[in-house]
């Protein structure tokens, strides 16, 4: 994917992920959402969206990053997906009128805003770029759980974080480069969450591919500087993994 997408909102060029749904609509669109919704500001680590949650608004990233989490019944906190600005959240409760299934939290301090979920439902009626990009968010959303569901039965843990790694670099791509920053990358603990496994397998491989170039710091930035390579890297070690 490119670099942040720049779009008008309130007279001001706020920038959006390249993909995200708010990046995909045309303008009456973005404008017509933006005279619906609320938006306010949110510090870092408040609670935007609580699981169980009987309200039914539709959440809008406007700038910073979140994650959406889990607990489990012992209490451990997985968070299972990231949020950059322009992504939209709380939309399968508008539209199947069930309990949030999860939380949000935000990561940094963010500006979020919120529409109600029969504004929301409004919009998709209305305005046919904004029905289709809701479509493509709900396909991606699908076909990125395939995809982990795929990896944790046919990958080794390591195997996994790469493939993690690999998926947050495409989706942070430099333009049209090779390169990739991930502003806000997961925590270990966090990727390890994602992936049913344990912080210290992530730690290893991450420590792997820093050893082998594939990926580096930049203060809190994760730079890969080479996605191609990344991907060779993975496909030659399932190879070898399988014998071939």
């Amino acid at each position: 994917m490119a670099e942040p997408t720049g779009r008008k909102l309130w007279g001001l060029t706020v920038r959006f992920r390249e993909g995200s749904l708010l990046s995909m609509l045309e303008q009456p669109s973005l404008d017509a959402l933006g005279m619906r919704w609320r938006a306010r500001n949110y510090p870092l680590g408040s609670l935007m969206i609580n699981a169980d949650d009987p309200e039914r608004d539709v959440w809008f990233l406007l700038t910073g990053a979140a994650k959406a989490t889990v607990f489990t019944e012992n209490g451990r906190e997985v968070a299972f997906l990231g949020l950059a600005p322009g992504d939209c959240f709380g939309e399968f409760s508008a539209i199947d009128q069930a309990p949030r299934s999860s939380s949000v939290v935000a990561q940094t301090d963010c500006i979020a805003a919120r529409i109600s979920a029969t504004a929301f439902r409004d919009l998709v009626s209305e305005r046919p770029d904004f029905s289709f990009a809701l479509c493509r968010i709900l396909v991606a959303k699908l076909r990125g759980m395939t995809e982990r569901m795929t990896d944790i039965s046919a990958l080794t843990a390591p195997q996994r974080a790469a493939r993690e790694v690999l998926r947050l670099a495409r989706a942070n791509r430099l333009g049209t480069s090779d390169r990739a920053r991930i502003a806000t990358p997961p925590t270990q603990l966090e990727i390890a969450g994602y992936l049913s496994t344990n912080r210290e397998t992530v730690a290893r491989e991450m420590g792997r591919m820093l050893k082998a170039g594939l990926i580096r710091r930049e203060g809190r930035s994760l730079i890969v500087p080479s996605i191609t390579a990344l991907e060779e890297d993975i496909t030659l070690d399932a190879l070898n993994s399988t014998g071939v």
